[in-house]
Formats: structure tokens, C-alpha cells, sequence
């Protein structure tokens, strides 16, 4: 009946698994050893992190710049201070743009930004900027501001 099914089950899951089998006269039984159960989707070690291959690479402390942009400031590991570019205009200098949607305009230099590499000018590269009403009464506004330009789309003018 049902007991000798249930051991025939048992015995071929047993099988399966892969226990030593030991013959005696004439029938085949199986052993059961005790087996530790892992929980893991297959019996090999994975490889390491390291030899996997090409890892998701994302900005941060490490990687200041992502998809050709700076986004964040430059940090010396040893250090850990901020690294400043080099920058070929000063403050009150007066340049040329040579690129962007105001090229061929002669400005001055409001502001350097040596750690982002970047030049405020007076009355180009305008951008809109959404102000928010500060009381009830108040409502937005659009302004238009000057944004920083990256110090290469500049030139000395005399």
C-alpha cells in the first residue's frame, strides 16, 4: 500500500540526490547520508567581485565627473581638499566668447569658480530661472539670471 509507494518515492528522490547505493543479495537499497542544504542557486563558489567584469561605474567622492560632466568638486584623496583648477581669467578681465549661443560677444568677468572651472560674465549666457512667491500675495515670476560658463568657451579681448 502506501508505505511501500512512499519509501519507493524515497528511496528514488534519495537516488536523485545522488547517495551511495549498496547492493546485498539481489536488490539494490539506498543509503541515506546526511547532506547539508546550501542556499544557493548552484553548487560552485561564485567568482569574485573583482574578476567579474566591468562593474556599474557611478560618480561620486572618487568620480567627480560623470558622462563628460563635472558634478561634483575635485577632491584630493590624500588630503581631502577640494582641487582648484587653473584658471587663465580673473575677475574684471574683459573677454570674448568663442562658443555657445553667444559667441562673438565681448563681456566681463563678474566671478571665477576655480573649483568647477567656471567664469560668471555680465549679460551673457542667460538662462530663466522660476522664482517662487514668497507670501500669499505674491506670485511667481520668471528671471532672467546669468549662469557660469566654462572658463574654455572664453578668450582674452584687447
Amino acid at each position: 500500500g502506501f508505505c511501500a509507494a512512499a519509501g519507493a518515492v524515497g528511496a528514488i528522490a534519495l537516488a536523485l540526490l545522488g547517495a551511495p547505493r549498496r547492493r546485498s543479495s539481489g536488490s539494490t537499497q539506498v543509503v541515506a547520508k546526511p547532506r547539508v542544504a546550501m542556499c544557493a542557486r548552484s553548487g560552485t563558489p561564485t567568482t569574485p567581485m573583482g574578476s567579474r567584469g566591468k562593474r556599474r561605474i557611478r560618480a561620486g567622492r572618487m568620480r567627480p565627473i560623470f558622462r563628460g560632466r563635472q558634478i561634483a568638486v575635485r577632491v584630493n584623496p590624500k588630503t581631502n581638499k577640494p582641487i582648484r583648477y587653473r584658471m587663465h581669467v580673473m575677475p574684471g578681465d574683459v573677454v570674448q566668447v568663442m562658443k555657445g549661443k553667444d559667441a562673438g560677444k565681448v563681456t566681463e568677468v563678474l566671478r571665477v569658480y576655480p573649483k568647477w572651472n567656471k567664469i560668471l560674465c555680465l549679460g551673457v549666457n542667460y538662462c530663466i530661472k522660476h522664482v517662487r512667491p514668497r507670501r500669499e500675495d505674491e506670485v511667481g515670476q520668471r528671471v532672467q539670471v546669468e549662469a557660469p560658463m566654462h572658463s574654455s568657451c572664453v578668450m582674452h579681448y584687447s
